[in-house]
């Protein structure tokens, strides 16, 4: 990927309405939140994982008891109000009225105008190491599906993107702390890469060298 199309990416990203809320988040600014949205993606995997529920069960299985316990809390809270001869109160809309429960057509459309973007810039660069216009992108792609391909056959699909998920809640803030000694050891096997990259590009013929960016 070019850095000019991974800074307009990275421009994007930051202008995405979530952009802000979402870096709170992964950066444990808020521990009580962004602790407790941890515990719970960790427990969701975990009972998919290991509790042998698929997706869609374990959603609607948990918005089912999320609405019985809601009209057990409602009747229970209206039968309280006529015993003592009250006027009732819905207790909940008190608590939910904050809460916009309707999607937002100009932020959906930025969420989508991001990830098409995105995709699109990948399907650039999947043509241009394709068509070998460039050899070092090319090298590039074929590690990295090579690395794709490794972790395909040793993890399943969804143990993949927990693993994704748990990264993306650890890294940020593990840069963030450890950033010096993080750098020193990536510019050392950025370094190596180089090398490795420079040995096989000298084994090439000279007039594919020469189309090298």
């Amino acid at each position: 990927m070019s850095s000019s199309s991974s800074t307009t990416f990275t421009e994007k990203v930051r202008s995405n309405p979530l952009h802000g809320h979402v870096s709170q988040i992964l950066y444990w600014e808020d521990l009580a939140e962004s602790g407790l949205i941890f515990a719970l993606f960790n427990l969701f995997f975990f009972l998919i994982i290991f509790g042998e529920y698929n997706p869609i069960a374990l959603v609607a299985t948990t918005l089912f008891h999320l609405l019985i316990i809601s009209a057990a809390f409602v009747i229970f809270k209206g039968k309280q109000a006529e015993k003592k001869g009250d006027e009732f109160v819905n207790p909940l809309e008190a608590n939910l009225k904050d809460i916009n429960f309707k999607a937002d057509t100009l932020k959906l459309d930025q969420h989508l105008e991001l990830l098409l973007y995105g995709i699109n810039i990948f399907l650039h660069n999947f043509k241009e190491a394709l068509l070998c216009h460039n050899i070092l992108l090319t090298l590039q792609f074929v590690g990295g599906l090579f690395i794709a391909a490794i972790l395909g056959t040793w993890f399943s699909t969804t143990t993949l993107i927990y693993f994704g998920l748990l990264f993306g809640f650890i890294w940020p803030r593990l840069y963030h702390e450890k950033q010096e000694q993080i750098d020193q050891y990536a510019g050392q096997i950025k370094q190596r890469a180089a090398d490795l990259t420079s040995q096989v590009v000298e084994k090439l013929p000279p007039n594919i060298k020469e189309k090298i960016q």
